[in-house]
């Protein structure tokens, strides 16, 4: 609002204080000084009507008692500067008629003007730039027929006209910083637009409830605790726009539901940090009817026009978009609908309201799971791939559209067996395994004709039926197949990973399979598939289908078949009977085919709430990785400020490993490392077998010297038996069993690498004697003759073991300082050496034979 100058045209109180003795002055009045004021009463003490306008300028003017007769002023009143000595406004205690505006501008005022008697305001009222007052009443102005322009007042904390029906034109409340407070609870109309902005400290619109018409547009904006418009909740007519912007509070637009969506000529919500429920009745019908709208910048459910409309939909509240670097309304959640429209490949799990993919191509990467809660379509332009060991886990009974492509790893060897089961429909047996033998080869593949080695079970026999010709026969839903390995594995029967894709429109929803125990002949036993591509929980598929779980494990192919299998109940488990067999985890894993030992005939049922994310559940002919881990904290006072890993892994070595080991990523910080070299790292494996000899260094960095505590967080495998692990600090000269407590200590700012490190065995520190360990021991190949090297310790035994922990040569009773092993004859290969010591001291060393 621009300041308004006002000048008289005619001045009726001169400065010189010349008065024309009459009842009234002819024109406008201004006063500048208390002299001018007490002369008007007393020339003109008949005088009830200013024709004109009315002026108060001075300074010292305390009172306004020569005006006590004034009734009626035909023009505007003007009250400007500094009138804080004017302490009594009693004089304009019977004014009850102003034709024209009234304006206090500027004023530092001590007491506020009553005008007890003026109910109506023929223009303007204008109350801008004052100081000294914090509440701000007048309560019996009814009306005023022009504007209302409140603004820049930085004292007032509220403002009160509950006497107010109507404003003829805009009302504008603005720029005053304490504002918290407002009454005008009789307010119904505006005969302009509605504008409400940079009140920093007005929490609603509480004081607006009567407000039911807008004469032109509602602006809202920059009001920086505003959260709740609900007080505009009977607001109906709004002739114009509606823009809200840069209330960063708000959340819902819940107090516009009313308004007349007819009405509306554009909608613009804009950089409200918070807003994220737009979906008010009102504004749905004015978008769904095409209502021009311009809607950025708000939270998730408000970014954009389509967010809005997608809320305002039954189902999903809104919608999200990635375009192939980031989401247009943040990441979707079980309420906000998925739409790929950019390729997309998961860094972790992903839960959405529906889920579309357009011509984008989407992975779910291993050990990740996508949790929709309704439909997946998949546009023929666009590709969805679930990799092995990932999930996509539907809620609701919707039926899918598209294709997506499900991998499945299984380790076999030549001639075994898997039992599989399809995760989509439309999966062709043949072309599933293409190398497995049967009568007409897959096309486009090597021929692999022969005998079919596709199966089902009879369950009236107990015996598997061959499926005479698989291609062209599709995997049917929840039943259970078993399928020979390729035939162009490896002829001397080595373990091989065989890489399956199912594609086919994924299955979701209720799944029912026809289950027999035939009298007489059956036993009850059925073979099933995991109707899903996602694992399913064992104990709840019981709950629905009684029975026994039968998986094949098939790891001894001389053994008997009932050896074979592993047996779930919802009371435990059984192996099998093989040593090294997997043992049900309680999941049915993606692809999973099994066996269902029924009592009775029926129908076997398979439910969308048996679905679980379980990443890891067990496949039967899945190689298990054995691993023994270590999480270790370093805390302060402050609490645990970093964590690292470190252990043993079946297929790690003592070097970087990629995708196993992680690399310390800040520096900055208190944290600890292991070490390989002179590399940090915060996940380190080691290569198994495991060796109590060994030493784990670790990095130790303190941005600020104090005390520290190294503690055990948790431990799998043997780290939690009776293995002890302790923490070897060479300053104090101290090895501390981490087991049994943490291990407390001070130290100064800046980064060691020499001090801490990880050991197994409680053994004192070594001070001249020199110690046999693995930097004593060399390994190295010299004219094809592996040469094993002490420097200090005679040797008295050595063991070779190859990659698979298998001993390869053992001898004993050496008792030297250098041992050759020109009898050792393995083709080129990663082997371990176990060197023991007169002493019995072991050292475990790998090398590259």
């Amino acid at each position: 609002m621009n300041k308004t100058v006002r000048y008289f045209a005619t001045i009726a109180v001169l400065l010189y204080g010349t008065f024309t003795f009459s009842q009234c002055p002819s024109g406008s009045v201004a006063f500048f000084s208390q002299a001018e004021v007490d002369d008007f009463g007393s020339t003109y003490p008949s005088c009830t009507t200013i024709n004109g306008n009315l002026g108060v300028y001075g300074t010292d003017i305390t009172n306004l008692d020569g005006l006590s007769n004034i009734t009626t002023i035909t023009g505007y009143a003007d009250f400007e500067s500094d009138l804080s000595a004017l302490t009594d406004w009693s004089g304009l205690d019977n004014l009850t008629t102003l034709d024209g505006s009234l304006y206090l501008y500027t004023v530092n005022f001590s007491v506020l003007p009553d005008f007890n008697n003026l109910t109506s305001i023929g223009g303007d009222f204008v109350y801008r730039e004052n100081t000294g007052l914090s509440d701000v009443s007048f309560p019996n102005i009814t009306t005023i027929n022009g504007y209302f322009d409140v603004g820049g007042n930085p004292d007032m904390t509220g403002f009160s006209m509950p006497a107010l029906t109507s404003v003829g034109s805009l009302f504008a409340y603005y720029s005053n910083p304490l504002l918290a407070d407002s009454d005008f609870a009789q307010l119904a109309s505006t005969g302009g637009y509605f504008y409400i902005s940079e009140n920093a400290a007005l929490p609603d619109f509480s004081g607006f409830s009567s407000l039911s018409s807008i004469g032109s547009y509602l602006f809202i904006g920059d009001n920086a605790i505003l959260e709740d418009i609900s007080g505009l909740n009977n607001l109906v007519t709004v002739n114009g726009y509606i823009q809200l912007t840069y209330n960063n509070a708000l959340t819902s637009l819940s107090g516009l539901d009313n308004v007349d969506p007819s009405l509306l000529t554009d909608l613009r919500l804009d950089s409200n940090a918070g807003l994220a429920t737009c979906n008010v009745p009102s504004l749905c019908t004015y978008l769904s009817n095409g209502g021009n709208a311009t809607i950025s910048g708000n939270a998730i459910g408000c970014l954009n026009a389509a967010q809005v409309s997608q809320a305002c939909t039954p189902g999903c509240a809104s919608t999200t978009a990635w375009n192939g670097t980031s989401w247009d309304n943040g990441a979707p959640n079980s309420t906000i609908a998925a739409v790929f429209t950019g390729d997309f490949s998961s860094t972790g799990d992903l839960h959405a309201c529906t889920l579309t993919i357009q011509q984008a191509n989407v992975t779910i990467n291993t050990g990740d799971d996508f949790i929709v809660e309704g439909v997946v379509s998949v546009d023929s332009g666009g590709s969805l791939v679930v990799e092995n060991n990932a999930n996509l886990i539907q809620v609701n009974d919707a039926s899918n559209t598209g294709v997506i492509t499900v991998k499945k790893r299984a380790m076999m060897k030549r001639q075994d067996y898997v039992f599989w089961g399809s995760p989509v429909t439309g999966q062709d047996l043949k072309r599933f395994s293409p190398y497995t033998l049967s009568p007409t080869m897959a096309p486009g593949y090597p021929a692999t004709v022969g005998s079919s080695r596709f199966y089902t079970l009879n369950e009236t026999t107990n015996s598997f039926a061959v499926i005479p010709e698989p291609l062209g026969i599709s995997f049917a839903e929840a039943k259970g197949y078993m399928v020979r390995a390729p035939n162009n594995f490896p002829l001397d029967f080595s373990q091989t990973t065989f890489y399956g894709a199912f594609t086919g429109i994924p299955n979701n929803g209720d799944a029912t399979i026809a289950i027999t125990n035939t009298p007489g002949t059956g036993q009850g036993y059925n073979m099933l598939g995991n109707p899903y591509p996602s694992a399913i929980d064992a104990d709840l598929f019981l709950m629905q289908n009684p029975g026994a779980l039968y998986f094949w494990t098939h790891t001894d192919q001389g053994a008997a078949s009932g050896a074979n299998y592993a047996t779930y109940t919802t009371f435990g488990t059984a192996s099998a009977t093989t040593p090294t067999s997997a043992i049900p985890d309680g999941t049915i894993a993606v692809g999973q085919g099994f066996l269902l030992k029924t009592a009775t005939s029926g129908t076997a049922t398979f439910t969308n709430a048996m679905r679980t994310g379980n990443n890891n559940a067990v496949f039967f002919r899945h190689a298990n990785i054995e691993k023994h881990r270590i999480w270790l904290n370093l805390a302060n006072v402050e609490g645990v400020q970093s964590q690292m890993l470190v252990g043993y892994m079946d297929g790690a070595t003592q070097g970087v490993d990629i995708s196993v080991d992680a690399p310390q990523m800040e520096d900055s910080v208190n944290n600890i490392s292991s070490l390989i070299g002179n590399e940090k790292f915060a996940i380190q494996a080691l290569s198994l077998p495991f060796d109590a000899a060994d030493v784990i260094p670790i990095s130790f960095n303190a941005v600020t010297p104090g005390a520290f505590t190294m503690a055990i967080d948790h431990l799998d495998g043997l780290f939690a038996g009776n293995q002890n692990i302790y923490i070897k600090d060479n300053i104090p000269g101290i090895i501390h069993n981490v087991k049994e407590s943490p291990y407390t200590f001070t130290a100064d700012a800046g980064t060691t690498t020499n001090r801490f490190s990880i050991v197994f065995q409680n053994m004192p520190l070594a001070v001249d004697t020199p110690v046999f360990d693995a930097g004593s021991i060399a390994l190295f190949k010299a004219d094809g003759v592996l040469e094993i090297n002490s420097a200090t310790e005679a040797i008295s035994g050595i063991k070779v073991f190859d990659s698979r922990g298998r001993l390869v040569l053992e001898q004993s009773h050496l008792f030297a300082n250098t041992v050759k092993l020109p009898q050792l004859t393995v083709s080129r290969q990663v082997l371990f050496v176990r060197v023991t010591s007169g002493d019995g001291n072991v050292v475990t060393k790998k090398v590259v034979y």
